[in-house]
This record gives C-alpha cells, sequence and structure tokens, in this order.
C-alpha cells in the first residue's frame, strides 16, 4: 500500500524541465527558483505590451485590482473576472447568433445568473483553460495580439460614437456644482493611488522576468499613465457620446453598452459585424487581464504553500475551479454597494504599500539574501520569530483604523455633520496610511531589530547579479541546488547560484584545455538518464516496505578493544569526548542529538556493528525475532538510557537496533565561515583565523562492511530494514553481463533528506567492517584535523580527498587497535524521489582529487 501510495504521490508532483537544475521541494519548484537567464525574456517592449493590455481596458484593470485589494478571496476575484468574460463572450456570440441574445432564460429569477450568460462562461472558460498552459514567459506574443484587438474596439467604439452623437455628447455640456471639490479632489486621488496600489506591489510576479534590470523601468514609467489616462479619456468619451444617442441609463460598461447597440439598431447585419469584432476585443483583453492580474499572481501565491505539488498553472486551475465555484453573478447583483464598498480599499493598500517601501528600502537595503529565502530555521535572516514577523501586523493595524469609521460611513450613506471628519480622513487614507507606516515601520525595526543582513551576509544586489546572469555577452546556465533536511536537521534548504560562462574560444589551438571546474548538478544528472526509481527496485525486488524493520538513522559504534586507554586517547584526538566511563566501558560523544557516537569495551579486537535508533518499541520486538538476534537488553547504565537488540547478518556481521534513549543536548556549533568568491566578496575588514586541535564530531554518517555472498547479503539488508540503494556498482562477467559488486544505501525516511548512504557493502574475500564514519564541520576544520593527527604521529590510511559517490570530502585514518576510521564534510543528501545509480565499478570511481588510492584501502 505505501509503496503504490509512493508512486502515487511521485506522479502527483510538479513536473520538471528535461534539463532541470533544480528540485521539487519543500521550499522550491520551477516557479520558485531564482530565474535563470535564459527564461529572464520580458525585455522593455514586453514591459510595453504589459502595461498596454492591463491599462487598456475601460473597467477590468481597475475591477480585477480592487478586489483582490479590499475584502474579496482570489478566488472570487477570478470568479467575477471570469463572468465579466462570459459575458463578453455571450454579447459577441449574440451579434452572429441574434437568438443567443434573446434566449429565454431557464434559470430561477433568484440564481441571477441567464441561460446565454451560462452558455458564455462555458464558452469563455473553454478559450480560458488552455490559455494557462502559456508560460510566463512566453506571453509577450500573446499581449501584442490582445492589445490590438482591444485598441480596435476601443477606437471602433469611440469614433462610431462621436461619429454618431456629431461630437462628444452633453454629458461634456452639463455643469454640476459639487461641493468640497478640494476633499472631492484628493478622494479622487486616492482612489486612483489605491486603485493601482494592488498592482503595483504585485510587480514582482512579473518584473523576475526582467532581461535586464533596467527592462521594467522606463518603460513601465510611460506605458502605465499613458494608457490608463488614454483609455479612460476614450472611456468617457464614448460613454458620453453614446448616452446622447441612446439615451436612459449611463453605460460605463463597453459590455453592456455593445449589447445596448445591438438592440437599438434592431440587430442589423452591419451592426451586428460591428459588435462582433468590438465584442472580440473586449474578449481578448478580459481574457489577458484574467491571466495577467489573477490567474498567474494567484497561482504564484499557491505555488509558495506547496511548491511540490502546485505551480503557477496548477494554482492558477485550483483558483479558477474554486472562483466559478463562489458564484460571481451572485456578487455583481447589487452592485451600487459593491462598488461602493471598493471605493475604500486605499484604506488597506496604503499601510500595506508603506511597510513594504520601508521593508525592502530601508530595513534591507534594496539587497536580497538569495539562501535565506529557502531557510526555514532560525539561521534565515527571514525567520523572525519562529518564522513570524510581528512588526508588519503591528504596524498595518495601527496605521488601517483610523480610516475604518470613514469608509463605514461613507459605505452606508452617512451624511451627519458628526461622520465629516472621519469621512475627510477616509479620503486622503492611501497617503496618510502609506507615509505613517513607512516612519513607524522603520521606526519598529530600529528598536526591535532583526534579521539584518551584515557584511559577511552571502546576498547579490542587482549590480552582482547582472554580472553574473547574462548582461556580458556569455552563455550561461543558472542552476539551484537544493539540500533539504538532514537527520538532525529537519527544516533547512541551501540555495545556491552557480553561473557557468561556457564561451567561445576565439583561436582554435589544439593545445588549449579546459580549466577544471566544479557544479552542483541535480540527482537525475547525477546518476545519469538510466536512474531507476526506488519504487520500481521495491517492485521488482519483490520488497514490502510494511514488513521492514524501521530505523530512523544511525546513532553509534560499537567496538571491543584490547587497550582502552590508548584508543580513548586516540579517540580524542580524533575529535570526541568520554561523557561517561567505567574501569572496562568508554562512551564516546560529538556536538550532535547522539548521546553518544563511539561506544568502546576492554577486550580482543572485536567490530560489535553499528547501532541505528529504530521508530516503535515494536521494530526493536521485530529486530529481537530475527533468526540469530539476541533478546532485548536495557542499557540502564549507558547515557541516555533506552533499550537494545543485536542481530546479525547471514555472514555473521553485527547490527544492533536501540529505542526509547534519550536525545543529548546539542553541543557548540562551529562557526560557518564566510568565504570570498571572484565575484562576489561579503567578508570585508574580516580575517580568516582558526585554532589547532583535534575536528571536532558532529555525528556518526555511515559505515562499510566487506561481504563474500553480496547478493545475499544485499537482499537480507533491503528486505529486513528500510535500507535503500543510492547507488549501485557493477562489474561485467565473461559474458559481458552485468554483476552488481557494491551498493551505497541510506534509510528511507521517505520525502526527508539523509544522508547519502549510511551502510555501504562490498563484495570482498572475507567479511569485516571496513571503516565507520564521522561527520566533521567544514573542510578547513579537515586539513586542521588531519595535521593534528599527523602531527601526533597517528598512521593515515588515505586523504585528504574527495569522493564521487557521496561527493563527501574524506580523511581515512587507522586507529591504535587497526580499525579503519574516517573523518567527512560536506555529503549529498537524497530522498525518495533521487533515482539509483547503477554505475561501473574501479578505482576511477572512488575520487574526484587527492592522493592515489592505497593498497591498504582496497584491502
Amino acid at each position: 500500500m505505501s509503496t503504490r501510495w509512493a508512486a502515487v504521490k511521485h506522479k502527483l508532483e510538479c513536473p520538471k524541465d528535461e534539463d532541470a537544475n533544480y528540485g521539487n521541494t519543500t521550499w522550491c519548484n520551477r516557479d520558485l527558483i531564482p530565474i535563470p537567464p535564459d527564461r529572464r525574456t520580458f525585455h522593455m517592449w514586453s514591459y510595453l505590451g504589459y502595461w498596454t493590455v492591463s491599462g487598456s481596458n475601460l473597467s477590468a484593470w481597475s475591477l480585477g485590482s480592487t478586489l483582490l485589494a479590499f475584502g474579496l478571496s482570489p478566488a472570487e476575484a477570478i470568479g467575477v473576472l471570469a463572468f465579466w468574460g462570459a459575458q463578453a463572450t455571450r454579447v459577441t456570440l449574440g451579434a452572429i447568433i441574434p437568438g443567443l441574445a434573446h434566449m429565454r432564460n431557464s434559470f430561477s429569477e433568484s440564481s441571477h445568473l441567464a441561460t446565454n450568460d451560462f452558455i458564455g462562461l462555458v464558452i469563455w472558460m473553454c478559450a480560458f483553460v488552455p490559455a494557462i498552459l502559456i508560460r510566463p514567459e512566453k506571453l509577450q506574443i500573446p499581449f501584442v495580439i490582445c492589445f490590438f484587438l482591444f485598441c480596435g474596439s476601443c477606437f471602433g467604439i469611440l469614433i462610431w460614437s462621436v461619429s454618431a452623437a456629431n461630437g462628444v455628447g452633453e454629458l461634456f455640456h452639463t455643469r454640476k456644482d459639487a461641493p468640497n471639490k478640494g476633499w472631492a479632489f484628493m478622494f479622487g486621488i486616492t482612489a486612483v493611488l489605491g486603485a493601482w496600489g494592488s498592482g503595483t506591489l504585485g510587480q514582482s510576479d512579473w518584473t523576475r522576468y526582467a532581461k535586464t534590470k533596467h527592462s521594467p523601468t522606463l518603460s513601465q514609467l510611460i506605458a502605465t499613465p499613458l494608457t490608463i489616462t488614454v483609455t479612460a479619456v476614450i472611456g468617457i468619451i464614448a460613454t458620453s457620446a453614446s448616452n446622447h444617442i441612446l439615451g436612459g441609463e449611463i453605460l460605463w460598461n463597453p459590455i453592456y453598452l455593445l449589447a445596448a447597440v445591438q438592440e437599438h439598431y434592431h440587430s442589423g447585419p452591419g451592426v451586428r459585424a460591428a459588435v462582433f469584432f468590438a465584442g472580440l476585443g473586449v474578449v481578448a483583453s478580459q481574457l489577458s487581464i484574467s491571466i495577467v492580474l489573477n490567474s498567474m499572481s494567484t497561482g504564484m501565491d499557491l505555488a509558495g504553500l506547496w511548491p511540490k505539488y502546485i505551480n503557477i498553472r496548477r494554482g492558477s486551475y485550483v483558483m479558477m475551479v474554486v472562483g466559478i465555484a463562489t458564484q460571481p453573478w451572485q456578487l455583481l447583483v447589487t452592485a451600487s454597494k459593491f462598488l461602493t464598498v471598493l471605493s475604500g480599499f486605499g484604506v488597506f493598500m496604503g499601510p500595506l504599500t508603506g511597510i513594504l517601501l520601508a521593508d525592502y528600502h530601508i530595513h534591507w537595503r534594496r539587497k536580497l539574501q538569495l539562501n535565506d529565502l529557502y531557510v526555514g530555521n532560525k539561521s534565515s535572516a527571514y525567520w523572525y520569530q519562529h518564522g513570524f514577523n510581528w512588526r508588519p501586523f503591528v504596524v498595518f493595524t495601527l496605521c488601517m483604523w483610523p480610516g475604518l469609521p470613514g469608509l463605514v460611513a461613507t459605505a452606508n450613506g452617512y451624511t451627519d455633520k458628526k461622520y465629516q471628519n472621519w469621512i475627510h480622513l477616509y479620503n486622503i487614507s492611501f497617503l496618510i496610511g502609506l507615509a505613517i507606516s513607512f516612519v513607524l515601520f522603520t521606526a519598529i525595526n530600529y528598536f526591535f531589530p532583526v534579521g539584518v543582513l551584515a557584511n559577511e551576509a552571502l546576498f547579490l544586489s542587482g549590480e552582482a547579479l547582472d554580472e553574473l546572469s547574462g548582461m556580458t555577452g556569455k552563455k550561461e546556465q543558472m542552476e539551484v541546488v537544493g539540500a533539504d533536511k538532514s537527520e538532525n536537521d529537519s527544516s533547512e534548504v541551501f540555495l545556491e547560484i552557480i553561473t557557468t560562462h561556457n564561451e567561445q574560444p576565439a583561436l582554435k589551438n589544439p593545445t588549449l584545455t579546459n580549466f577544471n571546474a566544479g557544479a552542483s548538478v541535480p540527482d537525475t544528472e547525477a546518476n545519469g538518464p538510466n536512474g531507476q526509481s526506488i519504487a520500481e527496485w521495491r517492485r521488482k525486488h519483490g520488497i514490502d516496505p510494511s514488513q521492514q524493520i524501521r530505523t530512523v538513522r544511525l546513532v553509534h559504534m560499537r567496538y571491543q578493544h584490547p587497550d582502552l586507554k590508548s584508543i580513548s586517547t586516540f579517540l580524542h584526538d580524533f575529535g570526541m569526548r568520554a561523557v561517561e566511563e567505567t574501569e572496562d566501558r568508554v562512551w564516546f560523544r560529538g556536538y550532535g542529538v547522539d548521546q553518544y557516537v563511539y561506544y568502546a569495551q576492554k577486550g580482543p579486537k572485536k567490530f560489535l556493528g553499528g547501532t541505528f535508533e529504530v521508530e516503535t518499541y515494536d521494530d526493536l520486538v521485530k529486530a529481537s525475532k530475527l533468526k540469530g538476534a539476541g533478546p532485548i537488553q536495557p542499557l540502564d547504565d549507558a547515557p541516555g538510557g533506552g533499550s537494545l537488540v543485536t542481530a546479525f547478518d547471514p555472514e555473521g556481521l553485527p547490527i544492533n537496533f536501540i529505542y526509547g534513549q534519550e536525545p543529548a543536548k546539542i553541543g557548540k556549533m562551529p562557526e560557518r565561515l564566510i568565504v570570498n568568491f571572484e565575484a562576489d566578496k561579503p567578508r570585508r575588514r574580516k580575517f580568516q583565523r582558526f585554532d589547532e586541535g583535534p575536528a571536532a564530531v558532529h555525528k556518526l554518517g555511515h559505515y562499510g562492511l566487506c561481504v563474500q555472498n553480496f547478493a545475499e547479503q544485499l537482499d537480507w539488508y533491503t528486505h529486513n530494514f528500510n535500507f535503500t540503494p543510492t547507488d549501485l556498482l557493477y562489474v561485467r562477467d565473461e559474458n559481458n553481463i552485468k554483476q552488481d559488486v557494491a551498493v551505497f544505501a541510506h534509510v528511507d525516511r521517505g520525502n526527508d533528506y539523509v544522508d547519502h548512504h549510511t551502510i555501504f557493502l562490498s563484495k570482498g574475500h572475507t567479511s569485516h567492517v571496513h571503516h565507520c564514519s564521522f561527520e566533521i564541520h567544514d573542510f578547513d576544520t579537515q586539513q586542521l584535523g588531519h595535521q593534528w593527527l599527523a602531527d601526533k604521529g597517528y598512521k593515515s590510511v588515505w586523504g585528504v580527498g574527495r569522493h564521487i559517490l557521496g561527493s563527501q570530502i574524506f580523511d581515512y585514518w587507522w586507529d591504535t587497535t587497526g580499525n579503519m576510521i574516517e573523518h567527512y564534510a560536506d555529503g549529498d543528501l537524497v530522498n525518495e524521489d533521487t533515482p539509483i545509480g547503477h554505475l561501473p565499478a574501479g578505482n576511477e570511481s572512488l575520487a574526484v582529487w587527492g592522493p592515489e588510492v592505497p593498497k591498504a584501502f582496497l584491502d
């Protein structure tokens, strides 16, 4: 059952590009990674097209932004825009099929939905659904098409109305004296600023696709006011002129205007053709507005909630369904009250805008720490208080409430004198809210500082990002590499941006060679195109995870040594400290959560096995029933207590299981060094200094076994326990058939990330432990530890170097009893989505760099 469910979950994950340099994790997918250069397709003309589509619309733009800015949910906003699109479709098709315009309504009057509007909704949704399939970076051409269609509609309506009315209409010549023009003027300014506030706050949804950092600025500076102003003027003139022709109610909405025109001219052939083409432009405009303002932006928001399974496209479809389910035609029944309430969105948008401006320009100094955007713990500059930042909520509440009384008074039509001051304050709420929130948020961050980017923080300013990502005429590739959740830290994702320059050589010189280069490549690429999924591997080998003993992680090694004093001295120099000792036993710990990572007892040299923590006591009982296993033993005298079972594999090698051990208090973590690179140098006026000493051990990472019957041993370990291959190595026999001879296996923890391998099996002439390996902090720690051990006179086996499989930096030593032991740093992390690698065995697969592999290591 769990295998089938894992396969279903895998199929439900967001699709990835074929050459994807990212993984779908808790924190990122294709739509949430920093946009690579090849997807930054929006140049200056693209943003001109964007704003001509968004601004050249009689009502949909303002409606879409206000719906989201005030009160309504994104689902309701999408639903209302969809219904407007349905009505535009109904008018357009009604020009071709007059019967549709006059169709008898089959729905009840209480539903507030006409049959022809419902037909228009179905047809409009049939156009809207495939439109969402277009990637945001590919929308420039649709923008241009929609713009020209709508421009044709606008100018067609304008020319017809002015020509038919012999002028701009009577509304331009009717004088109305309004009291308090000054306050009315301020209210107009506030309304305009508020209406565009939502679109302004959502600009990052689209500027992230900019080809250069200057692409959006000048184009938007020109296109935004120009398109809005010209479109508004056309709307006012056309409405005034058409009112002279049609009479009756003032029709501000082009959809209703076109329907009225067709009725006025009795659905003549010529007018139906004109209404069709004009309506086509309105439909196209409504379609583009729905995509730009709601579907893409809402999809991006939902993608941030569940990146592994929701991307922009899926989020758009979810909100489309929910939007229609809100029955938007019901929202438009009381339009006058609806629009009155919408006029107050500036009360909310002003404080929000001020907070974001202060946060970006003052607090963060217009800099972005990319790594920390993908980190879910206190090491992130954006973690605040357990992932919650109370400051903007306090400021928003303080700056928003003064406008509420005036909003309520205006919405309910109160005219009493006692409300006038509140109404006046409400009329300038956007300006007041923006200014006060900006100052207050700056002040509150000054007195309650948090998440400040110090000089050593790794971030990319706009200039650095441009330098790294495509402004130099080089072919580049940006890779986003996620490492989510280690065994002891289940919430962190590290992201790095790696830019690879592939310049064409100026001269064809056969003596030129490529320089060395490293890259953090996805597991799908590293393991080759033929990597097998874990689910497929289990099915092929008949493995049922529900029958396995579920282990959590590897916690400590157990050895027997003839001289406890000498091994204790060695292990101290290796980076452990004795946490408890008796006359014939010693427990050693690192600075991680484990009570101890190494147990030594006095006696002839003997390997006593690695020890795995199990999920439940039932797993411990199940382990005690394995063939040859011992009984459950209480560990009353061991640090942290617990119970232990020792089992033996088919070749007699021991393996231990523990349950009920109390976790230890984590020790002091070494400081993460600030590293300067050629194009990014965050360490300024700070010098790297180090203290000599042993390399402090963090935790036990893995151990390796040499076995005689590899196939039998692999079957025993992978069927009885949740040990899953990460990489299998093979050799070809005399018939050129692949024969597996080694496996790097990890503890399967589902979607959680674990070490590349926790146990290693390799075919050998005898059955014995090969080595055990302990994690340390970083490369400098590794080198200093190597130097310390060498100065003490201990015997090195192999190192320092970097492995290929697992990627870790290694350093192998002999202990004083003759057992091999390893320091490692910077190891790979994997999860259930990592394909199983199948690679040829050989010395060349052991290390990227380092000393030549010694015979002692291979033996």
